[in-house]
């Protein structure tokens, strides 16, 4: 009877059989691990504190670069003389060359403007009629975002029903720079039969749905193209950028 006992009491997490059934102690951690901990500890909270002062200075900035375009807004005013047209939504900056010869429209790249083609457009009007305008968010055009391709196809398809083009005999041949090339690209899929042709100049920028999404776009690319958009544009309104500076063709 005492040794069926024993045996009863000797149980699961019993091991030396005293009935006392409370798992045993684990072992005492090796003391290169209790060093390791700390270390662990410390790192975790550099982490947590690095990413919250990341995202407190994106905050900062985004929140800054709203306030710099709220305030600049308007400021400082074009050079006399420039021409402007109502394209879509946007009042554009927009410049000719020529007076006979099929018409051909020049679309900057990003950052660039009308000024871009302040060489190339002169050859080109001598059996030409040119147009070049300003993307919105580049040069003298409104800042009117977002700065899709979206929105600049509809700027430039604007565009050439204010110059009126599109229509027989007057189907302009599209010419695209850098991310102009996709804008290009995008007005002739979407009016084809309005164009005599397109041409891509060192195009690496044809819209294929990639990249950040919309909301992404809207809260921080547009405000901060905007501001980077004033402040490279400042200087050639202090300066008064025109032909002879940026530019594509011809010889410097």
């Amino acid at each position: 009877m005492t040794a069926d006992l024993r045996r009863v009491g000797a149980g699961d997490g019993d091991a030396d059989g005293d009935g006392d059934d409370r798992p045993a102690p684990a072992p005492p951690s090796p003391p290169a691990e209790r060093a390791q901990r700390p270390r662990r500890s410390r790192l975790r909270r550099w982490l947590r504190r690095t990413a919250l002062g990341c995202a407190v200075a994106l905050v900062v900035v985004t929140a800054a670069s709203f306030v710099y375009n709220a305030v600049t807004a308007g400021r400082p005013a074009p050079p006399r003389g420039l021409r402007y047209v109502q394209a879509a939504d946007i009042r554009t900056r927009y410049q000719t060359w020529g007076t006979a010869g099929p018409p051909v429209v020049l679309v900057h790249g990003a950052f660039e403007s009308v000024d871009t083609w302040s060489r190339l457009a002169p050859l080109l009007a001598r059996d030409h009629r040119v147009y070049a305008l300003d993307l919105t968010g580049d040069g003298y055009s409104e800042r009117h975002g977002p700065y899709t391709v979206d929105h600049f196809t509809r700027q430039l398809l604007g565009f050439l029903n204010a110059m009126r083009l599109g229509g027989p005999g007057e189907r302009p041949l599209l010419v695209g720079h850098s991310s102009g090339a996709a804008v290009v690209t995008e007005t002739a899929l979407r009016a084809p039969g309005r164009l005599g042709g397109v041409m891509l100049l060192d195009g690496d920028a044809l819209d294929t749905g990639a990249g950040p999404p919309p909301a992404f776009k809207h809260v921080l690319i547009d405000p901060y193209r905007t501001s980077v958009s004033d402040q490279l544009s400042e200087p050639m309104r202090t300066v008064g950028l025109g032909a002879g500076s940026a530019h594509l063709g011809g010889e410097a």
